[in-house]
């Protein structure tokens, strides 16, 4: 009779992140994850009490990864590096991104986690060192909604139809909108007030 297999904790762990990578949180089920293993799910419940705690280690796993993804040097300025960071790991891990980003789960503490690092991070560059805090949580607003509205379209295979497909364009268009939300940050007398029209829209009036 061949030797029974032994199946450690990290075996289970790296299954289910694997079948979460090629398949989304939705598929993690303890058979699936004994499929993947070869076994039956006696691994999987005798190290974990539960599939709620494996798949809050898997999540924990691929936050892991982003965090990694966003403190690489990819550029010579840091906060430029985590939007884009956050945008190749869309490029591939598009079904990881996805059931992290773009549908609900259980796990919105890890992402405000992880944006208050980002917001540590940001204190820490020069141009930001004048601005407020509100300011600042304000340019994290609007460059992750940018972000993750843009690696929205390359999960979904959108970006096929435009010229930000590759992976250096997307790099300049972060630049470009990113340099214009610190401007108006470091600017905001330069906006233009909006003001209700009357008839249900609104106008935008800049001063002379």
């Amino acid at each position: 009779m061949p030797p029974k297999t032994t199946f450690t904790k990290d075996d289970v762990l790296n299954a289910a992140f694997s079948l979460v990578e090629k398949k989304g949180l939705k598929e993690l089920t303890a058979r699936n994850v004994a499929a993947k293993l070869g076994s039956s799910t006696a691994p999987v419940y005798s190290h974990f009490a539960s599939i709620n705690e494996l798949e809050n280690q898997v999540f924990k796993k691929a936050m892991k990864i982003v965090s990694e993804y966003s403190k690489r040097k990819y550029t010579n300025i840091n906060f430029l590096n985590v939007g884009v960071g956050i945008t190749f790991f869309a490029q591939e891990y598009p079904i990881l991104y996805r059931s992290i980003f773009m549908e609900l789960n259980d796990y919105a503490e890890d992402l405000v986690e992880f944006d208050n690092e980002l917001m540590k991070d940001l204190s820490k560059e020069p141009y930001f060192t004048d601005l407020t805090i509100p300011d600042r949580e304000a340019i994290l607003i609007k460059v992750g909604i940018f972000v993750h509205g843009l690696c929205s379209m390359i999960v979904v295979d959108h970006l096929k139809h435009f010229s930000y497909n590759s992976r250096e364009e997307p790099v300049q268009l972060l630049y470009n909108v990113g340099s214009a939300i610190i401007t108006d940050a470091i600017h905001p007398q330069k906006r233009a007030t909006m003001k209700p029209d009357g008839k249900g829209g609104y106008l935008f009036e800049c001063e002379d």
